[in-house]
């Protein structure tokens, strides 16, 4: 069984926030995760991103994909890039519909692999896993 939404909203922005940079509020089997209000997201710059997740049935394990493209491939950006991605943390999705989701939690978070592709002149992101749960709908506090 497929998770999404809304099938015709895109990413419009990426956010990375490293752990345990905040603190977060979520709780298991509940569609939302929250955090302060006041937390810095790490904005990223992309071209092109794609995420999925697909679970069998309810409480099973949920696969998880997600790709990124960047186009900035400045020996600046990626030292940037590798200190942001050199450790755990959320990932936050925006959804041209208004829709923001968190993959990952403080117990189960994300580690995002950066790839740099000399041929394209491009830096790719991403990452497959196996998550207890789907993303999260980002709620402030």
């Amino acid at each position: 069984m497929a998770h999404t939404a809304d099938k015709h909203a895109q990413i419009c922005n990426l956010f990375w926030l490293p752990l345990p940079d905040t603190s977060v509020e979520m709780f298991p089997g509940v569609s939302f995760i929250r955090v302060p209000n006041t937390t810095v997201w790490k904005k990223i710059d992309f071209s092109t991103a794609e995420f999925s997740e697909t679970g069998t049935e309810s409480g099973k394990p949920v696969e998880q994909e997600f790709s990124a493209i960047l186009t900035d491939t400045s020996e600046s950006s990626f030292e940037k890039l590798s200190n942001l991605f050199s450790g755990y943390g959320l990932l936050r999705l925006d959804y041209t519909n208004k829709d923001s989701r968190v993959v990952g939690t403080s117990d189960f978070p994300v580690q995002i692999s950066l790839r740099r592709n000399e041929k394209t002149a491009v830096f790719t992101l991403s990452f497959k896993r196996t998550s207890p749960e789907y993303s999260k709908f980002l709620l402030t506090f």
